[in-house]
């Protein structure tokens, strides 16, 4: 026979209180990751705190393997960091989630762009109405684009000039001719006179940058068989073709970071050199224990499109901001948004002065800014404002505050590791 019997009040409440023990081991008591959560990762993203961005991000991942936002949201932030692998590996997903989408088929291209598999990177570009960028790719299909041909572990190149902008020598197919170092530019840019003399051919279809002021110019592309920087010799680089000399100054062209970024590279400013090393993990490791071992400042950095380096830094003590590090500013060193201007309190002159960038004439007021990227710190630099192009600063989908350069770097030699994902100041 059965006996029954009621429970009492101190029994009810232990009940209750094992059962809220049980939910919370099974993981019930866990936040749902919603719109909400996924709300608060991109804005994250947008402010650019990217590490905390990907934390919520691989959470909501983790609950929700069908977020199409969450996906996207990793697979830039990995692009950011270079992790190529793991960027490909979130951003197929988000194409597989979305294959709507555009965003995700952009940002793979650039993984393979990055990777140098230029033939697989063009059907990307082309689907997304960049057909002189897919074309140039195209050309690749077999050739390895910057194959160091021979070259020792390490080159230094001597400045041709330091300022107001370094130049160096760069030969093209045979042919020397004098090049400004800008890490603001993309590729090598080869101007037309220089061109003709070195035998580039244009590619039938031109295409417009974005330069100084929100001017456009038109570019051509090609492919420039040898290309020697110091003691090494490449083959296979690709090449931007100017349609008009533009610019201040009388150079045969530029080295953008694109070609830079293929070694592990120094602006030695003091010295008046460029230092190109082979870009291996044995080098970057080597190079971070000897600048720290000399007292450099490391400040990591974020890689955004083809070749925008962001880094955190203040102006008069405002911010923290994410800045675009553009070596090619002559004159100046550093160039500030609209909301930078009135958060540090910067005043301007009455009236502008007139200078050129690579899309023609830009009118800009001057002034000076006490200045930090990192921990590094330099007073009275002088600044330029008028000179970023219209929604440069939510450009990469988040807040930057503007451009450092030259007048800020001038002190220093400066190394870009993106093994390491890290700038080395000493």
């Amino acid at each position: 026979m059965m006996t029954s019997h009621k429970p009492s009040r101190r029994a009810a409440i232990l009940l209750m209180l094992a059962g809220a023990a049980i939910l919370s081991l099974s993981g019930m008591d866990r936040p749902l990751c919603g719109p909400q959560e996924l709300s608060r990762a991109d804005d994250l993203y947008r402010q650019g705190r990217f590490d905390e961005a990907a934390r919520l991000y691989a959470q909501i991942a983790a609950q929700d393997p069908a977020s199409y936002g969450a996906a996207l949201g990793m697979g830039r932030i990995q692009l950011l960091r270079n992790s190529l692998s793991e960027a490909e590996t979130w951003l197929k997903k988000a194409r597989e989630l979305n294959p709507q989408e555009r965003e995700p088929q952009a940002l793979l291209g650039e993984v393979l762009y990055r990777r140098g598999d230029y033939a697989a990177a063009a059907p990307f570009f082309e689907s997304l109405g960049q057909k002189a960028k897919a074309e140039k790719l195209k050309a690749f299909q077999d050739r390895t684009p910057f194959l160091i041909e021979s070259g020792p572990d390490v080159s230094a190149l001597p400045f041709v000039v330091t300022d107001p902008l370094p130049q160096i020598k760069v030969t093209i197919n045979g042919q020397e001719g004098t090049f400004l170092i800008d890490t603001g530019a993309w590729e090598l840019h080869v101007m037309p006179a220089f061109a003709e003399k070195s035998g580039l051919k244009p590619l039938a279809t031109t295409d417009k940058g974005i330069y100084a002021g929100g001017r456009t110019a038109s570019n051509a592309h090609s492919l420039a068989d040898s290309v020697r920087l110091g003691d090494f010799a490449l083959r296979n680089v690709p090449v931007v073709l100017p349609q008009s000399p533009g610019g201040p100054f009388q150079v045969d062209g530029i080295v953008g970071t694109v070609v830079l970024y293929q070694f592990l590279f120094t602006l030695d400013y003091p010295k008046g050199r460029l230092i190109l090393r082979r870009n291996t993990p044995e080098m970057s490791k080597s190079v971070r224990a000897e600048s720290e071992a000399a007292g450099a400042a490391v400040i990591p950095f974020w890689l955004a499109g083809d070749h925008f380096v962001y880094a955190w830094g203040t102006a008069n003590g405002a911010g923290p901001y994410l800045f675009f590090v553009d070596t090619g500013l002559a004159g100046g060193g550093f160039i500030c948004t609209e909301r930078v201007l009135k958060e540090a309190k910067i005043e301007l002159p009455k009236e502008g002065i007139q200078g050129m960038g690579g899309g023609g004439a830009v009118t800009s007021y001057p002034f000076t800014v006490d200045l930090t990227l990192g921990k590094v710190r330099r007073d009275k630099v002088r600044g330029m404002y008028g000179a970023i192009p219209p929604g440069f600063d939510e450009r990469q989908g988040f807040r930057s505050g503007g451009i450092i350069s030259h007048g800020f770097f001038r002190a220093f030699a400066v190394t870009f590791d993106f093994q390491a994902m890290a700038l080395y100041l000493k």
